[in-house]
């Protein structure tokens, strides 16, 4: 049984085009009005909203109650505005509206259905089938194939060498999250996290990495999932809330999958975290082709974080 969405949008032109679409979409879309349609102490659920003012009731009526509900935040960003409420509310979900007079709403539409179904995993919730390339990797040392395999790739599909820089970098510090960070004993210890990074790692089979990629005609899109789920959301925010206090560098205690994820996320459009504590982790990283790079820069990014049930 799907959760009803609460929708509570204050722009006017966002409210016009993304409503229709939702009713669509989804079976119980419910319009936030002050003083006439509002959610009682008892109603949980989605509440997709663009704004978020947490000490104040009459812009955030979930304030007193925002544990009930699964926020979904989207802003024209940054998300540094909205930092402090990953740790105090547990938002885990914000979205940066498209820079376009004709959006398509193609991501946020995919998060507010991973958040009714328990199967967060995949790259191809977000890709059609036919345009996924999957790969596995059992040793360290096979990333530099994968590299290159998808620098080739991406050369029929940008102009600037530096868009080629972003994704690399991206795969660089994935797969070494994955191979050196993520792989941990049955008692939850590293197994490889402060080994030399140029000693190469073999991973058995059974726990080899996953490595997908494809285009949908505008994002690159990158995906690395380990199969230790050593990874927790806790780590992502704190990472997170350094990185823009500006102090992630001085942590030397942080090191591994948090530093190097900021580095992920820095060069993304947008960035997807699938986490199942012990079993899995999948990042997806998003790289937006179709702008030009300094505004690739410029532009904010998009966080979502999915905890499997």
């Amino acid at each position: 049984m799907t959760q009803p969405i609460w929708v509570s949008l204050q722009d006017s032109i966002l409210r016009y085009q993304l409503l229709p679409l939702l009713e669509q979409s989804f079976d119980t879309v419910i319009p936030f009005q002050p003083g006439k349609t509002e959610p009682t102490s008892t109603d949980a659920g989605l509440w997709l909203t663009d704004h978020w003012d947490a000490s104040s009731k009459e812009v955030n009526p979930l304030s007193a109650t925002a544990n009930q509900w699964t926020v979904v935040l989207y802003t024209p960003g940054p998300l540094a505005d909205y930092i402090d409420l990953f740790p105090s509310f547990g938002l885990k979900n914000l979205l940066i509206q498209e820079d376009s007079d004709t959006p398509e709403f193609r991501e946020l539409l995919t998060t507010l259905n991973k958040l009714q179904i328990p199967d967060i995993l995949g790259i191809e919730k977000y890709l059609a089938p036919k345009d996924v390339v999957r790969r596995t990797l059992e040793n360290s040392e096979d990333r530099y194939a994968m590299k290159e395999e998808v620098l080739s790739f991406m050369k029929p599909l940008v102009k600037n060498p530096r868009f080629q820089d972003a994704a690399k970098s991206v795969m660089e510090e994935l797969l070494m999250n994955a191979f050196y960070s993520a792989p941990v004993d049955a008692q939850g210890i590293h197994l490889y996290q402060h080994q030399d990074r140029a000693v190469p790692v073999q991973l058995p089979s059974e726990k080899a990495i996953a490595f997908d990629y494809g285009f949908d005609g505008k994002n690159l899109m990158l995906a690395v999932q380990d199969h230790y789920g050593s990874f927790n959301y806790h780590a992502l925010i704190d990472a997170l809330i350094l990185h823009f206090n500006g102090e992630l560098r001085l942590q030397l205690g942080m090191g591994g999958a948090g530093l190097g994820l900021m580095e992920v996320f820095r060069n993304s459009s947008s960035l997807v975290v699938n986490l199942n504590a012990g079993n899995y982790t999948e990042i997806i990283a998003f790289l937006d082709l179709s702008m030009r790079f300094s505004k690739f820069l410029r532009k904010p990014r998009s966080l979502n974080i999915f905890l499997s049930p």
